[in-house]
């Protein structure tokens, strides 16, 4: 198998989640349960397959690595969308992942290089296990108590109540905001501004490849984006 191949398959994995994050509020309305369920399922298993893959088949880009987050993110927020008739808290959420998103825009253009932190990757899993429990509870609150019983235990421990949510989602609210003050004051201490208007680019296409060249991958991964894009 080719390199191009292994990276088609990389991106198309990421891309996949994104279309389907897009998607996800059509099938949530006209999916049945145990389809849904899958769907979902298929779509965390994309976020672990694409990172693995990228790193096993060394195939890793400046625009695989600009995917990854975006799909993550249209992940999460679809659900979120889609869960605040169940649980209007989410809203505090919703607002709290726009912000560090907003933010990271801003200092992408200017200039800084925005890269995945140690207090970014712990607001991601609580993030991630909020939204699953918030689905569960949604879906079916007895899911994981059915399936054990299916396997021959008997047991209501695992109920994911309305209250296991609230929790979940507030632990996950501290840590959103947590991440976005810490990015912030690493903003305010970067404190260069934007690039003037008169700033010239690549063409969409010279960025396109630039940006899935592996090649050019370790020579880029420090660089900030505005600089990349930049024409010389």
């Amino acid at each position: 198998m080719t390199k191009r191949v292994k990276k088609i398959i990389v991106n198309g994995l990421t891309i996949s989640r994104i279309i389907g994050s897009c998607l996800l509020p059509f099938v949530f309305s006209d999916t049945k349960i145990p389809l849904l369920i899958g769907f979902l399922t298929v779509l965390f298993i994309t976020d672990f397959l694409d990172g693995k893959l990228s790193r096993y088949w060394d195939v890793k880009t400046i625009g695989g690595r600009i995917l990854d987050p975006i799909g993550d993110k249209m992940l999460a927020l679809s659900c979120m969308l889609i869960l605040l008739k169940r649980h209007e808290y989410l809203i505090l959420l919703l607002v709290l992942e726009l912000g560090v998103i907003l933010l990271n825009i801003i200092r992408t253009l200017k200039g800084e290089v925005v890269k995945s932190s140690f207090i970014g990757k712990v607001k991601t899993w609580l993030l991630s296990i909020a939204l699953i429990f918030a689905v569960m509870n949604f879906l079916n609150p007895n899911f994981v108590n059915e399936i054990l019983g299916y396997l021959g235990v008997e047991t209501t421990v695992f109920t994911i109540s309305d209250g296991i949510v609230f929790s979940a989602v507030m632990f996950a609210a501290g840590s959103l905001l947590v991440t976005f003050i810490c990015y912030l004051k690493e903003s305010i201490d970067y404190g260069h501004r934007m690039p003037k208007s008169k700033t010239k680019f690549k063409s969409a296409k010279e960025i396109f490849v630039r940006l899935f060249d592996e090649e050019k991958f370790l020579e880029d991964s420090d660089k900030p984006l505005i600089e990349i894009m930049k024409r010389k």
